[in-house]
């Protein structure tokens, strides 16, 4: 089963620098360190663009809809954009 985990852009931004202090640590110097470093370091940006990407289809999807629906029922733009301005100050 599947678990949806909220996080901030701060939040991310703490995981990725603790994950990369942690890689840090355990690769240290040497003969190949610096090779090992920029693979981790592009893993670590490949997994946050997937996670904002995905967020970003799901939020296109929404939004689509809901201009689908506001469409098929005749309601103004004027309300809808009344309620996107609703939700931004929440």
């Amino acid at each position: 089963m599947k678990q949806v985990i909220r996080l901030t852009e701060s939040d991310l931004h703490r995981i990725v620098k603790e994950s990369v202090r942690k890689i840090l640590n355990e690769y240290g110097e040497g003969e190949g360190s610096q090779e090992n470093l920029g693979t981790a370091y592009m893993m670590a940006i490949d997994g946050v663009h997937s996670i904002y990407d995905e967020r970003m289809k799901r939020a296109e999807n929404i939004a689509k809809y809901a201009a689908k629906k506001r469409k098929e029922h005749g309601i103004p733009v004027d309300y809808f954009v009344k309620g996107m301005n609703k939700a931004r100050k929440k």
